[in-house]
Protein backbone atom coordinates (compact mmCIF):
# COMPACT_ATOMS: atom_id res chain seq x y z
CA UNK A 1 0.00 0.00 0.00
CA UNK A 2 0.73 3.58 0.16
CA UNK A 3 3.90 4.91 2.85
CA UNK A 4 3.33 8.27 4.40
CA UNK A 5 5.61 9.69 1.64
CA UNK A 6 2.93 8.75 -1.03
CA UNK A 7 0.09 10.49 1.73
CA UNK A 8 2.22 13.78 2.17
CA UNK A 9 2.30 14.06 -2.27
CA UNK A 10 -1.26 13.51 -1.84
CA UNK A 11 -1.85 16.27 0.66
CA UNK A 12 0.12 18.46 -1.22
CA UNK A 13 -1.13 17.61 -4.46
CA UNK A 14 -4.78 18.18 -2.66
CA UNK A 15 -3.56 21.93 -1.70
CA UNK A 16 -1.80 23.01 -4.48
CA UNK A 17 -4.27 21.27 -7.43
CA UNK A 18 -2.86 20.23 -10.32
CA UNK A 19 -0.61 22.38 -12.91
CA UNK A 20 -0.22 20.60 -15.55
CA UNK A 21 -2.11 18.21 -17.94
CA UNK A 22 0.08 14.94 -17.12
CA UNK A 23 -0.38 15.72 -13.45
CA UNK A 24 -4.29 15.20 -13.39
CA UNK A 25 -4.82 11.41 -12.67
CA UNK A 26 -6.39 9.59 -15.02
CA UNK A 27 -9.78 7.86 -13.82
CA UNK A 28 -10.21 4.54 -15.45
CA UNK A 29 -13.45 4.59 -17.27
CA UNK A 30 -16.48 1.66 -16.05
CA UNK A 31 -19.44 0.74 -18.13
CA UNK A 32 -22.78 2.53 -16.81
CA UNK A 33 -25.47 -0.02 -17.23
CA UNK A 34 -28.67 1.07 -18.23
CA UNK A 35 -32.60 0.56 -18.05
CA UNK A 36 -32.63 1.34 -21.64
CA UNK A 37 -34.25 -1.37 -23.63
CA UNK A 38 -32.83 -2.84 -26.98
CA UNK A 39 -32.99 -1.34 -30.13
CA UNK A 40 -35.90 -3.08 -32.14
CA UNK A 41 -34.83 -5.00 -34.32
CA UNK A 42 -35.67 -3.10 -38.19
CA UNK A 43 -39.17 -3.89 -39.48
CA UNK A 44 -39.08 -5.79 -42.94
CA UNK A 45 -40.39 -4.18 -45.74
CA UNK A 46 -43.82 -5.79 -45.14
CA UNK A 47 -46.34 -3.81 -42.96
CA UNK A 48 -49.39 -5.84 -41.14
CA UNK A 49 -52.63 -3.99 -41.26
CA UNK A 50 -53.67 -2.36 -38.25
CA UNK A 51 -56.70 -3.53 -36.20
CA UNK A 52 -59.48 -1.58 -36.34
CA UNK A 53 -60.36 0.98 -34.13
CA UNK A 54 -62.41 -0.47 -31.19
CA UNK A 55 -65.61 1.94 -30.70
CA UNK A 56 -66.29 2.66 -27.44
CA UNK A 57 -69.74 2.33 -26.16
CA UNK A 58 -71.05 5.03 -24.71
CA UNK A 59 -70.92 4.28 -20.37
CA UNK A 60 -74.33 6.19 -19.14
CA UNK A 61 -73.04 8.06 -16.37
CA UNK A 62 -74.49 6.75 -12.84
CA UNK A 63 -74.63 9.05 -9.68
CA UNK A 64 -75.14 7.68 -6.35
CA UNK A 65 -78.88 7.38 -5.34
CA UNK A 66 -79.28 9.26 -1.83
CA UNK A 67 -82.34 9.61 0.01
CA UNK A 68 -81.92 13.16 1.06
CA UNK A 69 -83.99 16.25 1.81
CA UNK A 70 -83.17 19.04 -0.03
CA UNK A 71 -80.67 21.76 1.29
CA UNK A 72 -81.32 25.17 2.30
CA UNK A 73 -79.99 27.13 -0.77
CA UNK A 74 -78.18 30.34 0.36
CA UNK A 75 -81.28 32.54 -0.38
CA UNK A 76 -83.49 30.25 1.63
CA UNK A 77 -81.58 29.77 4.61
CA UNK A 78 -77.80 31.18 4.66
CA UNK A 79 -75.37 29.16 6.85
CA UNK A 80 -73.36 30.77 9.52
CA UNK A 81 -70.45 29.91 11.65
CA UNK A 82 -71.08 28.56 15.34
CA UNK A 83 -68.51 27.25 17.51
CA UNK A 84 -69.38 25.36 20.31
CA UNK A 85 -67.80 22.14 22.35
CA UNK A 86 -69.13 18.92 22.75
CA UNK A 87 -68.50 16.22 25.04
CA UNK A 88 -66.07 13.70 23.44
CA UNK A 89 -68.30 11.03 22.87
CA UNK A 90 -71.23 12.88 21.26
CA UNK A 91 -68.86 14.59 18.67
CA UNK A 92 -67.55 10.48 17.80
CA UNK A 93 -71.07 9.54 17.44
CA UNK A 94 -71.64 12.04 15.06
CA UNK A 95 -68.61 11.27 13.23
CA UNK A 96 -69.38 7.58 13.45
CA UNK A 97 -73.21 8.27 11.87
CA UNK A 98 -71.71 10.50 9.76
CA UNK A 99 -69.37 7.74 8.12
CA UNK A 100 -72.12 4.88 8.47
CA UNK A 101 -74.63 7.31 6.61
CA UNK A 102 -72.23 8.44 3.91
CA UNK A 103 -71.46 4.54 3.22
CA UNK A 104 -75.46 3.80 2.83
CA UNK A 105 -75.64 6.47 1.28
CA UNK A 106 -78.82 7.90 3.77
CA UNK A 107 -79.00 11.34 3.93
CA UNK A 108 -78.61 13.71 5.72
CA UNK A 109 -75.09 12.00 5.93
CA UNK A 110 -72.61 15.34 6.57
CA UNK A 111 -71.86 16.68 10.22
CA UNK A 112 -73.27 19.91 9.28
CA UNK A 113 -76.89 17.90 8.13
CA UNK A 114 -76.96 15.79 10.66
CA UNK A 115 -76.35 18.80 13.54
CA UNK A 116 -78.84 20.77 11.66
CA UNK A 117 -81.70 18.26 11.40
CA UNK A 118 -80.98 17.24 15.19
CA UNK A 119 -81.45 21.12 16.71
CA UNK A 120 -83.66 22.08 13.92
CA UNK A 121 -86.18 19.38 15.63
CA UNK A 122 -84.82 20.01 19.21
CA UNK A 123 -86.03 23.81 18.54
CA UNK A 124 -89.57 22.63 17.02
CA UNK A 125 -89.99 20.73 19.97
CA UNK A 126 -88.89 23.17 22.89
CA UNK A 127 -90.51 25.69 21.34
CA UNK A 128 -91.73 28.59 23.53
CA UNK A 129 -95.11 30.29 22.74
Amino acid sequence: MGSALDSSAALDFIKKGPTTPEEVPKVPEVPVATNEAPAPAPKSEEKEPAPPPIAEAPVPESKPVLHETPRPTPDDDPLVNVNFRLPTSVAQGLLRASMERKLAKDAPYTQQDITAAALRAWLKKNKSS
